[in-house]
């Protein structure tokens, strides 16, 4: 039943052979005047007096349409009907009121057959990708086509399509410039497929994977934000498609289809960072190494869209010195759905691995305690027991200077315990201490 409405829809409004060739009659044809003798009278109705008009386009699409009653000439009669209505009733003149019946036909017909043909892909069809694909087929189809319909009920001739197009382009120039923007951006989106559905980006502040491609905007699930590793928050944005514009976008997928992620581990100075480097080595090349041929493949593809050269490719551990520590830096390639499980499977065979090991400690920022008196050169700590015997005091000649006092906690009276036990000070110290005044 849809796709014969669908196919009188198009009938009438393309080529209405048995009613106006351009335009939409609507005033009743005069009722013939019967020759004497003649059997029909004159108030007979105009369906009684018209016999039916086969339709060449409606035989050829429809052969059942065409037996029964339905006839282009019927549906001209119900736009008359209609139209005298709307004259009579609503002060609406009859051209005008014919077309605002056929534009709501148009639209009507559009929206049923448009969720009828999606509601049969979904059936049809298991695979999410395709039925998202064929879908955005059909809509856009039925879309475009129903465009079609609407401008012949409306534009008439080519001073009728020049008038509407200075009048619309008249108030696109000032009122609709983003509108415009993100239809041109979907056309590019379209056309030169910067990222595609599926594709995981970074376009402006926002990341995430794009679910959707819109005439005027975009939509993404969004990864990051508040949430580690790039996983989803599970946050749908809407971004307008002119951003393709005005911002710089990151591709996850484009270019060889892998990311290089980097893990951190920092060992202490006393530890043996050479065996730990060792185990971090192993470590990531049991979890990482096999994706190497799969990478070199995919770049010796990219590499005639893209200059991508990568010296090398396999998993490798860099050494360097920071505050707390030997710093030992794990880079290897991985997918980018899988950063934060690569991590995770890492991880935890570096801290099995690092628990059997005795001389290999993390580095963690701490709080140290240096008594110059104690660890300092032998030349400080002769000069930390002169001051205990001899009384020597700031100002004097021979006396420690500021940093030095600092060092060993000296106040400005004198030389005091750092912790104030005289236990914890060296034994020049405790004296000083026990023979204090008071």
């Amino acid at each position: 039943m849809v796709v014969v409405v669908v196919v009188v829809v198009v009938v009438v409004v393309v080529d209405p052979a048995g009613a106006v060739a351009s335009g939409f009659p609507l005033a009743a044809p005069a009722s013939p005047t019967p020759a004497p003798g003649s059997s029909h009278p004159a108030s007979a109705p105009i369906a009684a007096q018209t016999p039916h008009v086969a339709h060449p386009r409606i035989d050829r699409l429809c052969p059942r349409m065409a037996r029964d009653t339905i006839s282009p000439t019927l549906l001209t009669g119900w736009l008359e009907r209609f139209a005298a209505w709307a004259e009579h009733a609503l002060g609406i003149a009859p051209d005008l009121a014919s077309r605002l019946l056929l534009s709501l036909i148009v639209v009507v017909v559009y929206v049923v057959v448009r969720r009828g043909a999606i509601r049969l892909v979904v059936r049809r069809l298991g695979d999410p990708t395709s039925r998202y694909q064929l879908g955005k087929v059909v809509n856009y189809g039925f879309g475009v086509l129903a465009l079609a319909l609407l401008g012949r009920i409306w534009i008439q001739g080519v001073s009728g399509i020049a008038t509407y197009l200075g009048l619309l382009s008249a108030g696109i120039a000032f009122a609709l410039q983003d509108p415009l923007m993100n239809l041109a951006g979907w056309l590019f989106l379209v056309v030169r497929r910067p990222f595609e559905v599926g594709d995981r980006i970074q376009i402006g502040p926002h990341s995430g994977d794009v679910v959707d491609i819109r005439l005027f905007q975009f939509v993404i699930l969004e990864i990051g934000n508040w949430v580690q590793g790039d996983q989803s928050t599970g946050r749908i944005i809407y971004l307008p498609n002119g951003w393709v514009f005005k911002h710089p976008q990151a591709s996850y997928n484009k270019g060889f289809g892998y990311i290089w992620n980097e893990i951190a581990v920092t060992v202490t100075f006393e530890s043996d960072w050479r065996r730990a480097k060792d185990v971090l080595t192993q470590a990531i090349n049991e979890h990482a190494e096999h994706l190497t041929s799969d990478a070199a493949a995919h770049i010796a593809e990219a590499a005639h869209r893209y200059h991508i050269k990568f010296s090398k490719l396999t998993p490798v551990v860099w050494t360097n010195v920071v505050d707390s520590g030997v710093r030992l830096t794990m880079r290897y390639l991985c997918k980018p759905r899988e950063r934060r499980a690569s991590e995770h499977e890492i991880w935890e065979a570096v801290l099995d691995a690092f628990s059997g090991l005795p001389n290999v400690d993390f580095a963690y920022p701490t709080t140290r305690r240096f008594d110059n008196s104690y660890e300092g050169k032998s030349a400080a700590r002769s000069r930390d027991s002169r001051v205990g015997f001899e009384g020597v005091h700031p100002g004097e000649a021979g006396a420690p200077t500021a940093a030095a006092s600092e060092d060993r906690g000296e106040g400005e009276s004198g030389p005091v315990p750092t912790t104030g036990k005289p236990g914890d000070a060296p034994r020049a110290l405790r004296r000083a201490w026990r023979d204090r005044p008071g």
